[in-house]
């Protein structure tokens, strides 16, 4: 039987802490001593630069594979899209049952929505190029390409990631200022549920066509319907 392969489980949480932590803070230290950070855009273009820094990293890292995955999407194109577009309809109605919910539980949206809607709003385009563009192929990479082949059977991997993409989206929404605000900022952990439902539907259609294109245009579809549905609402 074949075992997990925890190198390939530590290289996949190695480069998840260098996207989420180490880079972003280091591009924001240089890009700091010329530049001020407590200019919105100039933290804006920062974030950028970590973005780009990171995408020519995973071009480089996974050359070859995304060679072929992008080869075996455009050949099957008609299907794969498909395949995007109904593993969507399923995510985004399993988002949006468990969202409502979970909002009744915990008595507002979710954090994380709610720090994307306040960018969208101030930056929208900026917005469009890394919550639809840059941001799902990225995660797309770190979190199901990642992690694909470590795991014995696809069901594994599938709960894996989900859980994995889940928890950082909702990773430090605890408050410890105080024992009341952590008390009531423990609701928000609820949310893991949506966003690691949809990550399971992402890691299903990773795995049904064996392209990691088809679960990126599945993401991208989901967070260009979040980003019209927040620019409508804001406007």
């Amino acid at each position: 039987m074949k075992k997990i392969n925890w190198k390939q489980v530590g290289i996949g949480f190695l480069l998840i802490f260098l996207f989420y932590l180490v880079l972003p803070n280091v591009v924001a230290l240089l890009y700091g001593i010329f530049f001020p950070l407590d200019q919105p855009q100039h933290v804006i273009i920062a974030t950028l630069l970590s973005y780009l820094i990171m995408l020519l990293f995973f071009l480089f890292f996974y050359k070859e594979s995304l060679k072929k995955d992008i080869k075996t999407y455009f050949q099957n194109f008609k299907h794969f899209f498909k395949v995007s577009f109904l593993t969507w309809c399923k995510a985004l109605l399993f988002m949006m049952i468990t969202n409502l919910i979970i909002i009744s539980i915990a008595g507002d949206i979710a954090q994380n929505e709610s720090t994307n809607r306040s960018i969208i709003s101030m930056f929208p385009v900026f917005s469009c190029i890394t919550m639809i563009g840059l941001g799902p192929f990225m995660e797309e990479l770190l979190f199901r390409k990642g992690f694909k082949d470590a795991f014995p059977n696809e069901t594994i991997f599938c709960i894996f990631t989900a859980f994995l993409f889940g928890f950082a989206h909702v990773s430090g929404i605890l408050d410890f200022s105080s024992v009341q605000a952590f008390i009531d900022s423990i609701p928000q952990l609820l949310f893991i549920i949506p966003y690691g439902g949809i990550g399971y539907f992402f890691a299903r259609a990773y795995c049904e066509t064996n392209t990691i294109f088809t679960s990126t245009v599945t993401h991208m579809m989901h967070n260009a319907f979040a980003v019209l549905v927040s620019m409508i609402g804001v406007s």
